[in-house]
């Protein structure tokens, strides 16, 4: 193996290692978040946001092809590529579900407790997030590689523009509590 490889293959892990911590935090954040929705308010287990990491499948791909690839023999390239693209599609397709189930359960939470919110809140910027996600595959078109640059950086911006809002509305409900199912006002409550 030349140094070349060797070195692409160091910094390939590298980021993989960095990009897997702030994809974890990302997700628990979404995953304690939803817990702290009362369960008949949740519109997805919290459980399933962690589906996301199958796109870290891509990552291993990835860092494989020049392994498969030397000498130029790679008979499977097909399923190679079937893979990938699929993965990505289920990772770009999740994040869509995932950003109108958590925007539900919010609201709902909210609701129940009485409390005014805007109508779905995170979702436009969860969809700004995920549309951005989208358009990043349109890099696999010859000379448009510049296009898949700037939908990354938009889908960077859109997530963590999500990640805060989602933060923001965890704190929320980790301060008002757990939901007793009082529907007496909260002018009220404590007197």
């Amino acid at each position: 193996m030349d140094a070349d490889l060797l070195g692409r293959i160091i910094a390939s892990l590298f980021f993989t290692a960095v990009g897997s911590l702030v994809l974890f935090f990302y997700l628990k954040n979404l995953s304690d978040l939803l817990k702290m929705v009362s369960a008949p308010n949740r519109r997805m287990p919290p459980a399933q946001v962690w589906l996301l990491l199958v796109g870290l499948l891509n990552v291993v791909l990835t860092m494989i092809l020049p392994v498969l690839q030397y000498n130029g023999v790679f008979a499977l390239e097909w399923l190679y590529w079937l893979c990938v693209y699929g993965i990505a599609a289920f990772v770009i397709l999740w994040q869509f579900r995932m950003v109108y189930r958590i925007a539900d359960s919010i609201e709902a939470e909210y609701d129940s407790r009485s409390i005014p919110i805007e109508h779905r809140p995170t979702f436009q910027t969860g969809m700004f997030m995920a549309a951005a996600k989208a358009a990043t595959l349109i890099g696999i078109i010859p000379g448009a590689a510049i296009i898949s640059y700037l939908a990354n950086m938009a889908y960077l911006i859109g997530l963590v523009a999500y990640w805060v809002r989602t933060h923001k509305y965890k704190k929320e409900l980790r301060a008002l509590g757990p939901f007793t199912g009082d529907t007496e006002s909260l002018v009220f409550r404590d007197l």
